[in-house]
């Protein structure tokens, strides 16, 4: 396990300027209420886990549902979260699909570029330009926000923090550590690649 530093903490918090109630918690405050601040990706809590009551009036298309899935599977993978896949859900995906709608076109291409890979390698540096597209276009904050959404309040702070250290810290590099812990989470992983082609069928995404 880990636990997040002052400095991810304000750095995260300084990706949302305009969140008031971002602005208004302190790090003294999300430690008090996350067990100290401890990261365990690999054994989450479910009684972290919120459980919407009306999925049903989510207004959400297949294809839009498929691509919030990859997206989300994608952030586990990089986090090594597993665990907390089972937490996805159409509201999820809603807030996913349109946080990441800046970069919505660039997402596509590279859920045809997953699915056409040859190897876990290609598959890995995939999901690592995928983020790095997210940065680029100015919404991956947005879509951390997004995918902590199934998660209480403090855990989902707690937990986006520890993800924007992650990814920054590999998109603001050549992100070859980042990579190489994807590979090795893709062993197991073989939904993703499944995910990216229900996607790819659902949204009729030309390879």
């Amino acid at each position: 396990m880990a636990t997040i530093t002052l400095e991810q903490f304000e750095f995260y918090k300084n990706q949302f300027p305009e969140d008031e109630k971002i602005q208004s918690v302190t790090y003294e405050e999300l430690l008090q209420n996350t067990n100290g601040g401890e990261v365990d990706w690999k054994n989450f809590p479910e009684e972290h886990i919120i459980q919407p009551t009306n999925l049903k009036a989510i207004k959400i298309t297949d294809c839009e549902l498929s691509i919030g899935f990859v997206i989300f599977d994608a952030i586990c993978l990089v986090v090594g979260g597993v665990a907390i896949r089972n937490s996805f859900n159409s509201a999820t995906a809603r807030a996913l699909v349109d946080a990441a709608a800046p970069a919505m076109s660039a997402i596509e291409k590279s859920i045809a570029r997953i699915t056409a890979a040859a190897s876990k390698g290609e598959v890995a540096k995939e999901i690592f330009y995928l983020f790095r597209t997210l940065w680029s276009a100015d919404c991956l904050g947005a879509v951390l926000k997004a995918f902590k959404k199934s998660l209480k309040w403090y855990y989902a702070l707690l937990y986006g923090v520890t993800a924007m250290a992650t990814i920054a810290a590999a998109v603001l590099t050549e992100g070859a550590a980042l990579v190489a812990a994807i590979v090795l989470e893709l062993v197991t992983a073989t939904w993703f690649v499944l995910d990216s082609e229900n996607a790819l069928e659902k949204c009729g995404i030309i390879k």
